[in-house]
């Protein structure tokens, strides 16, 4: 197997033409760790580190405790999930009258297509929201930067996809 500085380089999408490309071995709180013993603050925290840092031990709990149970089963209001459930008490409860019910998603991306079924689907939906996703979809397709263009040709199928399913005014969550 090639190192793994090379095989990243030639593997996985890159954002940017020059990826910082930081060898990451742990991290804890706020900060990075680098396989060459280096500490680095964690400026750009992403998904799930962004608000409690790097192995909050509460999150670690709560992650683990799940783990024994399930990881993961189809999100979209199929099942029953107790966590679930209970965090979208917690949300409405939260939330001014009348906005009773959340979908939830994993990215901005998934909530826009989820906004658009939702007003498509909605009754007196004009004639033009077909178009209207075609547009956004299209748009989807060629946002992705010139370096994961290459990874991202499935998403335009895909979203090809989506605009001719979803021209009825159905919802369609598959």
């Amino acid at each position: 197997m090639s190192d793994l500085r090379t095989s990243f380089l030639a593997h996985l999408a890159q954002t940017s033409p020059f990826p910082i490309a930081l060898d990451i071995v742990g991290a804890e709180g706020c900060h990075l760790q680098t396989r060459d013993g280096k500490r680095y603050l964690d400026l750009v925290a992403g998904l799930a580190v962004n608000n409690v840092g790097h192995r909050q031990p509460k999150v670690v709990a709560a992650i683990k405790a799940q783990a024994d149970k399930y990881l993961h089963v189809i999100p979209y209001g199929e099942f029953i999930q107790g966590p679930q459930v209970r965090f979208a008490e917690t949300l409405t409860s939260l939330l001014p009258a009348g906005l009773d019910s959340i979908y939830l998603v994993n990215s901005g991306t998934e909530a826009n297509e989820a906004a658009l079924k939702l007003a498509s689907a909605s009754p007196g939906a004009p004639g033009w929201w077909p178009a209207i996703k075609a547009i956004t979809a299209a748009r989807t397709a060629r946002s992705a930067s010139p370096g994961t263009r290459r990874r991202s040709s499935a998403t335009g199928l895909c979203c090809r996809a989506f605009v001719s399913c979803t021209s009825t005014t159905r919802m369609i969550f598959r």
